[in-house]
């Protein structure tokens, strides 16, 4: 048996629609629960993106910071003579 059911036009409850629909009918489908899981898919993917660039970037300057740093020391204070 088929059961057809829709959240009101406008109302800004999809995600408590959709929690209620899945609760009585775990495997029920459709655009609702469609859209809510690509939702959720979507923003974990950028959630992602943003954390690996963050520590892409925070090693990347560490690195840059301890290769200018060693420069200095090892190259640069040899070339500095005190009287």
């Amino acid at each position: 048996m088929r059961v057809q059911i829709t959240a009101k036009p406008g109302q800004d409850g999809l995600g408590a629609f959709v929690q209620d629909v899945t609760r009585l009918a775990p495997d029920a489908g459709g655009s609702a629960i469609t859209i809510t899981a690509t939702a959720a898919t979507i923003i974990q993917a950028f959630t992602r993106a943003a954390l690996g660039a963050v520590l892409a970037i925070t090693v990347l300057l560490l690195a840059v910071l301890a290769t200018v740093a060693l420069f200095q020391f090892f190259v640069l204070d040899r070339k500095v003579h005190y009287k």
